[in-house]
């Protein structure tokens, strides 16, 4: 495997794990005096969507690193999915994420 290609594999991931931990503690926050507030309740609807967005974005980087991509048409957000959630048989992997 491409040691510059790897590399830049793990950064990106890294960069989403960053993103989506970002997004939680966001959620996590608004969630106090939610009940309260309609403003509240919006902005944490919209982390929910940010964070939903961001585990997209990962999987996506997950699988054109593979070469595992899935053309985004019909179904494509389940499928994308279900694609991360199966077993590859013989499959290894040895990066770190920071």
């Amino acid at each position: 495997m491409d040691e510059a290609r790897f590399s830049i594999f793990e950064s990106e991931i890294g960069t989403q794990i960053r993103l989506i931990k970002e997004t939680y503690r966001k959620i996590e926050e608004r969630k106090k005096g939610m009940e309260r507030s309609k403003s509240k309740l919006e902005s944490l609807a919209y982390q929910l969507h940010n964070l939903y967005c961001a585990f997209e974005d990962l999987f996506k980087i997950v699988a054109d690193f593979f070469d595992n991509t899935v053309e985004e048409k019909g179904r494509y957000h389940a499928e994308l999915l279900r694609r991360m959630s199966i077993f590859i048989r013989g499959g290894k992997t040895g990066f770190t994420i920071r």
